[in-house]
């Protein structure tokens, strides 16, 4: 695994930084995680990992098959990213799933855009053929952000996740990395 610091420039008034994820940052990366969890639809968890659980994502994450990066602005963490692998079946091994996840401090200065295109070097450079995304249909802004950096939507789950006592639709976009 490699551990070197990536910066994107977006704006002259941000630093922001990327690192990759260690085993001390997982509290981090489970705080950011988990407001998203317990406060909207943009995971389709519905409880908060353990530690144990957090310890065996990254593991799964580790080397350079799924990294998972610490996103930093000014020297602060505000998020991470990562690719991960959305389904298990050894014939779509050349799929994977980039995820943004930032803190509300992280939020609205352009990170999402630069970090979905991040990934996606990322992801030609591993040599994965496809980004597949699922988001919540009511997430029309995020749905509108990954169709401008490319993705099209590809399907629609009417009421595939249940969340919040709600039923919510899926829509599935992909991005062929060709």
């Amino acid at each position: 695994m490699t551990t070197e610091t990536t910066t994107l420039q977006l704006r002259t008034d941000l630093a922001i930084g990327l690192r990759r994820a260690v085993v001390g940052d997982i509290p981090d990366i489970a705080r950011v995680y988990e407001h998203a969890v317990l406060n909207s639809t943009a995971t389709f968890d519905t409880e908060v990992r353990t530690e144990d659980q957090w310890k065996h994502w990254l593991l799964e994450h580790h080397g350079d098959t799924h990294p998972v990066w610490i996103v930093t602005l000014n020297e602060q963490m505000v998020g991470w990213c990562s690719l991960s692998p959305p389904y298990r079946y050894a014939a779509l091994h050349y799929n994977a799933e980039p995820m943004v996840y930032l803190a509300p401090a992280g939020q609205r200065k352009g990170l999402g855009p630069a970090l979905l295109m991040f990934l996606e070097d990322e992801a030609r450079r591993l040599g994965y053929h496809n980004l597949l995304c699922r988001v919540c249909a009511e997430l029309k802004v995020v749905i509108r952000l990954l169709e401008r950096v490319g993705f099209k939507r590809v399907g629609l789950i009417e009421q595939g996740a249940r969340k919040f006592d709600r039923w919510l639709d899926v829509v599935v976009l992909q991005k062929l990395l060709e």
